[in-house]
């Protein structure tokens, strides 16, 4: 017979693990797509570098992590945030998935806000990590 105790062991466990591997809830809340579009800009390659940058580190980052990336000339700046209560596995799946997303609606635009139901993604031309600039989209 198994004691109460070790039941409650296993129940946690269970738990615990089902909770880790379970998938993030990427329905879609809302999502803005800026107007300037140019696929062949090297602006296109910074906002590929920000978005790959913000879904390596955010799960790293306290779940909350901004970045920008500089050629020369221009500069993109982007933030992600996850939901407290998922892993950072779930929080890496959200914003890959945000990603696919973001390219499918948004396309080659030179900002987007794509905001899912366990993460969040922002990329612009403006700077407003302190919140002093408007954004363009």
């Amino acid at each position: 017979m198994t004691s109460p105790r070790k039941l409650v062991m296993i129940l946690c466990i269970t738990l615990s693990v089902a909770n880790t591997c379970a998938a993030p809830d990427v329905g879609e809340v809302s999502h803005t797509c800026g107007e300037q579009v140019d696929p062949l800009s090297d602006y296109q390659g910074l906002v590929e570098k920000v978005s790959r940058d913000l879904i390596d580190r955010t799960p790293t980052r306290a779940f909350n992590y901004y970045n920008e990336e500089n050629n020369g000339e221009v500069t993109s700046y982007g933030h992600a945030i996850c939901r407290n209560g998922i892993s950072g596995d779930q929080c890496t799946s959200c914003l890959h998935a945000l990603n696919v997303f973001r390219i499918k609606y948004c396309g080659f635009v030179f900002a987007s806000q794509v905001t899912l139901k366990d993460c969040h993604m922002r990329i612009d031309e403006v700077d407003f990590k302190w919140g002093t600039a408007e954004p363009i989209i």
